[in-house]
């Protein structure tokens, strides 16, 4: 395992921050719980969206169309049959076909 130079230096970091929002929180912890609260609804909304917030989101246009029948085949296989293969013959002499560059 190689030992990183800039542990010690990371460490001092962390604790700095930790101290410098510890303080924040004891001044002021409107000005951190107010954030943090804001993220925790929207995320909460993010995870858990609301029934009405479901429907809201429907386009109200979708309602009128009316549903496919289920006897209709649908796909690339049901179309039908598929016209045969046909090679036209071109006006090129037989000798320029068989020659090879």
């Amino acid at each position: 395992m190689v030992r990183q130079p800039n542990n010690g230096w990371r460490l001092i970091l962390f604790v700095l921050m930790g101290i410098g929002i510890l303080r924040l929180l004891i001044v002021n912890p409107v000005q951190v719980l107010v954030p943090l609260l804001i993220a925790g609804v929207v995320f909460y909304l993010y995870k858990f969206p609301p029934q009405w917030f479901l429907r809201w989101n429907i386009p109200s246009h979708s309602r009128s169309i009316r549903p496919r029948k289920k006897g209709r085949p649908t796909g690339n296989r049901f179309r039908g049959r598929r016209p045969t293969f046909r090679v036209i013959e071109g006006s090129k002499k037989q000798e320029q076909k068989t020659k090879t560059p």
